[in-house]
């Protein structure tokens, strides 16, 4: 434990400090970019199409300060008790540096990216696929699970060799 007397306890306090400043830093933006975006759609009179691409961004923002917190939140928590002498968290502290802070920057570029990240592993999927010669996955497009993807990987194979 660091006791208040040491000198590495004004630098563990700093770095929690730090840590949650961030942490209210970045909700804040997300907060703002959410309400513009609520408001400049509501104003603007928007298509249906923008109306839809508005709410997967407003989802995406909330997911994002959603699993935020949820990575943050307990290894501040935790270091704050630790700090406070209130448990020994010496062994959680490779859980959250190893595991838990870095789930949270994976997790953010899927949810920026998710359609997008989708699609390159299904792309992905059936080269692997195809290059084995076994192409009878099923595959996602959209949403939609298709079965019967021999048929369409034979005619795709066929449209690329004419």
């Amino acid at each position: 434990f660091v006791k208040p007397s040491d000198r590495q306890f004004a630098f563990s306090l700093s770095i929690i400090f730090l840590s949650a400043l961030c942490f209210v830093i970045i909700t804040c933006c997300y907060v703002i970019i959410f309400k513009h975006a609520s408001s400049s759609t509501k104003s603007s009179g928007a298509s249906d199409m923008q109306r839809n691409s508005m709410i997967r961004l407003q989802r995406k923002i909330s997911l994002i300060i959603a699993t935020d917190f949820m990575t943050w939140i307990p290894f501040i928590g935790i270091c704050m008790l630790h700090l406070s002498n209130a448990i020994d968290a010496t062994p959680l502290y490779e859980f959250c540096s190893i595991l838990l802070i870095p789930i949270n920057s994976v997790i953010n570029p899927v949810i920026y990216n998710g359609d997008k990240v989708i699609e390159v592993i299904r792309r992905t999927l059936a080269r692997m696929m195809r290059r084995r010669g076994n192409v009878n996955i099923p595959m996602i497009k959209q949403g939609i699970v298709m079965e019967n993807t021999s048929i369409a990987m034979t005619e795709m194979s066929d449209t690329k060799k004419q």
